[in-house]
């Protein structure tokens, strides 16, 4: 034992404590910082564990693996309650994270994150309360916010010193009664739920009453918490032909190889029954009160669908079907079609959208933080974050303030993208002293910016880049959308794909703050601004160099219509720079070194070339290419 609670073992750092009789294990760490950290967590909250979830491997706290999935759980009021259980370790920690906000309230998958639930800003100080039925509780009035939010956890572990028969009342389930026993409602949603003994599981959330009676009925027997697979898969039968499309539902098929649209619907109950009446009469639209496309003008209504709230405008790009945009008429929602199709379908200026990322902070498109609060019925801007770990600081601080910073109006901001707002710890008084501090100049042309996903950047020291963030930096060429190439002596069109990915070098101080980020929220975004010493990728244009000849082998890719051009070979047509061995970029002002990675692939769909290659080589025989660009 190297520390009170901690002993190292090939390098790793483990926390082990005998508790009732039983040497139990509290996590697994690289470094004795961090095991040290957690063992001071572990004795602050008088060394949390749950004796009836010994069967399940304990990932972190609320996290318990169990064959393969992983679950949330808590105990209430000596009550064990299954929050939910997922296929993935991402998505257990996003909802666990979820569920904390929200203070173990699941009301949060109708309603958007509040942070602080259950306490409000009055006068400086913090007040928790909380309503029963129709009557309004009060908890205490705390002087940080901190304070209130410790009181108002262990109260929420405490069932609100209510009894047992609350407790789902509590985290925001309204039971049904009568025939609809073990089903609750959440808000808009439904929920499925089971009491055995001392615990209780909560069998996924569902935005129809049908769906979660069934999902009972399916249930009803043996109410199996160990494995929810077969319920994702009935969800998924059940919804055969229907999408969901932001918040309505569209029907669709593939006939004869090409995806047709038969509306789209307000509720999924409707969508289903079109979709039933479809399958009876074998898929004739005829007897639909509209027609997705008219076979008498048929260029009049390509791309057009029409549903409850207008006329779509739809295309599938890159194999995604997207919609471009609603219109009330059917002139306005052709005019903007035939726009689009002047531009290949690229739109240039895209309208700002964001998302609530908690009360006062949003996620904008540009994968920046922006928190904001209204004032006086005006919505203003008291910051804007690389990350939301500053954008949560900077929240703290203004509600302990009462909002007192500094601030611009948002429309203002949006009218000057350029308008700086970062602005620390400063207050109105200052306002005309840092003024002129508010605007500064437009990145400098010898700096690239885009956002990447966190995700496991901390292990995997990486990510992969949107090629559309680097359409200035590599230079974007017509062979990306198609190209002829020789396959032995047969000719086939296909399209090269770019992938692009950054790679940093070890940094512990990168590392570690990439890891606070996932920890939060693994699709959390942060921004790499990269420093373009060399200048930018540009097209080989000497004819010459334009013919790619090479032999790669035939394999499992290539089966499936894919295979890799060597870098060797495709520096002739993108000549190698400095990026590739080494590079300086900062992520989020942290200092890094790295290498740029360009991965030219060739994709190409010709079956009858496939079959015919498999009749006449095997797995590892060399291919000769020759690609003419």
């Amino acid at each position: 034992m190297i520390e009170q609670d901690i002993y190292e073992k090939d390098g790793s750092y483990i926390i082990k404590k005998e508790i009732n009789g039983e040497c139990l294990v509290f996590g697994i760490f690289d470094n004795l910082e961090e095991a040290i950290e957690k063992r001071d967590e572990l004795e602050e909250y008088g060394w949390p564990y749950d004796e009836n979830t010994e069967d399940n491997s304990k990932i972190e706290k609320y996290i318990y693996e169990k064959d393969g999935r992983f679950i949330v759980s808590k105990k209430i009021k000596d009550v064990d309650i299954i929050f939910g259980n997922f296929n993935s370790l991402d998505k257990a920690k996003s909802f666990k994270r979820k569920l904390i906000e929200n203070a173990w309230n699941v009301n949060f998958v109708s309603k958007p994150l509040i942070y602080g639930k259950y306490i409000q800003n009055i006068n400086g100080n913090f007040t928790i309360s909380k309503t029963f039925g129709d009557i309004k509780k009060s908890f205490g009035s705390f002087k940080s916010l901190d304070e209130a939010v410790f009181a108002r956890d262990n109260l929420v572990d405490d069932n609100w010193g209510m009894d047992k028969s609350t407790i789902l009342s509590n985290i925001g389930i309204s039971e049904l009664t009568g025939s609809d026993k073990n089903i609750g409602k959440v808000g808009k949603n439904y929920t499925v739920f089971h009491w055995e003994n001392s615990k209780c599981t909560i069998f996924g959330f569902y935005n129809n009453y049908r769906l979660a009676v069934r999902v009972k009925d399916k249930l009803i027997d043996d109410w199996n918490a160990d494995n929810f697979d077969y319920l994702e898969n009935f969800q998924k039968k059940d919804t055969r032909y229907i999408t969901r499309v932001g918040k309505s539902f569209r029907v669709n098929k593939s006939i004869n190889g090409v995806l047709k649209t038969f509306g789209h619907y307000k509720t999924l109950d409707k969508a289903i029954s079109v979709r039933d009446k479809l399958i009876k009469n074998n898929w004739d639209d005829s007897i639909l009160e509209y027609k997705s496309q008219s076979k008498n003008v048929p260029d009049r209504y390509n791309h057009i669908h029409r549903n409850h709230r207008g006329f779509d405008v739809v295309n599938r790009i890159g194999g995604v079907l997207t919609n471009f945009g609603t219109f009330e008429t059917l002139d306005e929602a052709i005019s903007y079609r035939d726009d689009l199709e002047e531009t290949n379908w690229v739109i240039k200026e895209e309208p700002i959208s964001e998302e609530k990322f908690d009360e006062f902070i949003y996620l904008k498109e540009d994968g920046r933080y922006y928190l904001k609060n209204t004032i006086d019925e005006e919505v203003r801007i008291y910051g804007v974050f690389d990350n939301p770990l500053d954008a949560i600081s900077m929240r703290l601080e203004c509600i302990k303030n009462n909002w007192s910073f500094v601030s611009v109006l948002e429309s203002e901001y949006l009218e000057n993208p350029s308008m700086h707002v970062s602005f620390g710890s400063f207050y109105e008084d200052d306002l005309e002293e840092i003024a002129e501090d508010m605007l500064y100049s437009d990145i400098a042309k010898d700096i690239l910016e885009f956002p990447v996903t966190v995700g496991k950047s901390y292990k995997n020291r990486g990510w992969a880049v949107k090629r559309s963030y680097l359409n200035d930096f590599i230079q974007y060429s017509d062979f990306e959308k198609e190209c002829n190439f020789l396959v032995c002596g047969k000719e086939v069109s296909g399209k090269i794909n770019i992938h692009t990915r950054l790679f940093y070098f070890t940094n512990e101080e990168l590392s570690n703050y990439l890891r606070k980020l996932y920890d939060i929220d693994g699709k959390i975004q942060t921004r790499i601004n990269l420093d373009l010493d060399y200048g930018n990728y540009k097209i080989n244009n000497d004819p010459l160099e334009r013919i790619l000849k090479f032999e790669t082998k035939f394999s499992k890719s290539f089966k499936k219509g894919l295979f890799a051009i060597p870098r060797s070979i495709s520096q002739k047509l993108i000549p190698v720079l400095p990026y590739e061995s080494n590079c300086k970029f900062l992520v989020n002002n942290i200092p890094a070194e790295g290498k740029f990675n360009l991965e030219f692939r060739m994709r190409f769909n010709d079956k009858e070339l496939i079959e015919d290659l498999e009749c006449n080589y095997g797995d590892g025989d060399d291919l000769e290419i020759i690609i003419y660009l």
